[in-house]
């Protein structure tokens, strides 16, 4: 069971474990700049870093941590202007093995299907959302955020069988 510890996301001294720099060696991405977020409230970004605890493991020196999972979001948070006021929950485990092969190999995979189709999915839960009566972030503030374009926020024709 991992420890865990609140602290001030800006105090953080935060490397990427060894292995998991090993691990990422391979990765295929598309670089990209990175999205303007001044323009979410500092309540928003708080909602999303308490639903994502970090998974770390203590430096050997005790004066950091190490990275157990990819984390992009927080590349991105360190550009707002107000990021000195976040926080972050980390979970502290003591061996890393099991971790990494859980958050960098099994979870993408489990994640696959849900991610495949982020700009249809997006462009469903937008229109739920404003059914429901919540007024979402318009398509291009969303397109910037995912560093796409606006017209690929869109249902996708059903394809149908012959």
């Amino acid at each position: 069971m991992p420890k865990t510890k609140k602290m001030a996301l800006n105090t953080l001294k935060l490397q990427q474990h060894p292995i998991l720099v090993k691990m990422l060696s391979n990765n295929c991405f598309k670089l990209t700049t990175l999205p303007d977020i001044s323009t979410l409230s500092i309540e928003t970004l708080q909602i999303i870093l308490d639903t994502k605890p970090i998974a770390v493991l203590q430096t050997p020196d005790k004066l950091g941590y190490q990275l157990l999972e990819p984390m992009p979001i927080l590349d991105v948070l360190r550009h707002h202007p107000q990021y000195a006021k976040l926080k972050i929950t980390l979970l502290i485990y003591d061996h890393p093995e099991p971790v990494l092969t859980a958050l960098a190999i099994i979870k993408p995979a489990l994640h696959y299907s849900e991610y495949r189709h982020l700009p249809e999915t997006l462009h469903y839960r937008m229109n739920a959302a404003k059914s429901a009566g919540i007024q979402p972030p318009s398509k291009k503030q969303i397109s910037q955020y995912a560093n796409i374009t606006a017209s690929a926020i869109r249902a996708l024709p059903i394809k149908r069988g012959k």
